[in-house]
């Protein structure tokens, strides 16, 4: 897993933003208000990025008319 996610930055880094420091992103803590649709499509591209350290705060509950389109739901 590690070693895809390496591969991964890496590209990101070569064809994107070559001056990307790497390292900077992966020490990252991030807060993100609302595990919604936005919330969990902006979680999920930082991990493709390398951020480790991802803490979600949201108070709502799953609706059962939308749970496929939240990918980070507890239950």
């Amino acid at each position: 897993m590690d070693q895809a996610v390496g591969l991964n930055l890496s590209l990101i880094k070569w064809r994107l933003v070559p001056e990307m420091r790497l390292e900077r992103y992966s020490s990252l803590k991030v807060l993100i208000f609302g595990a919604g649709t936005l919330g969990c499509n902006i979680a999920r591209c930082l991990m493709g990025w390398g951020v480790k350290k991802i803490t979600f705060v949201d108070n709502s509950s799953v609706s059962y008319s939308n749970p496929v389109r939240l990918v980070a739901r507890v239950d």
